[in-house]
């Protein structure tokens, strides 16, 4: 499992990934990203939630519940991202590609104030929950099928 909680390098695991399984057919290979649990982003408000991309409302929380000596909250600057286009996204179901520098001069894409440790508590919970539930089926199952079948033209 290639595990990831940086969204920039999801799409090069997943390329990563397709590669090495490609050269070694028995290995189940997996780029799964942290945020990518069910319902965890149900406890983030909006506009927080679509816009809050990096150091924003969730990740701050996380770590004020995780590290909080590592967080100065009177550093923190809100910089939400540009609107796209109606049915473009910077993620999500129409992406398009971005560098944090070409969105916020301050290094913050979202809205960090209003960050809290209990919000973070409760993220922390559900990604626990959500990521031990995923792990647990995984080691129960053969998935992802290994091997290389014979590829056929006869049907």
């Amino acid at each position: 499992v290639l595990f990831n909680g940086h969204g920039g390098q999801i799409s090069l695991l997943d390329a990563a990934a397709r590669q090495v399984h490609g050269r070694h057919p028995q290995l189940g290979l997996h780029a799964w990203f942290l945020w990518d649990v069910e319902g965890v982003m149900d406890l983030v408000p909006d506009p927080e939630r679509g816009e809050g991309l990096h150091a924003g409302l969730a990740e701050t929380s996380l770590m004020l519940h995780v590290a909080p000596e590592l967080v100065q909250l009177q550093h923190a600057v809100a910089e939400p991202p540009p609107t796209p286009p109606p049915g473009l996204t910077l993620e999500g179901r129409c992406p398009s590609a971005w560098t944090t520098g070409a969105l916020s001069r301050s290094g913050t894409v979202g809205a960090p104030h209003g960050a809290t440790a209990s919000l973070g508590a409760a993220l922390h919970q559900k990604l626990v929950q959500g990521w031990t539930a995923t792990f647990t089926a995984l080691l129960r199952s053969s998935w992802p099928p290994r091997g290389s079948l014979e590829f056929s033209d006869r049907v």
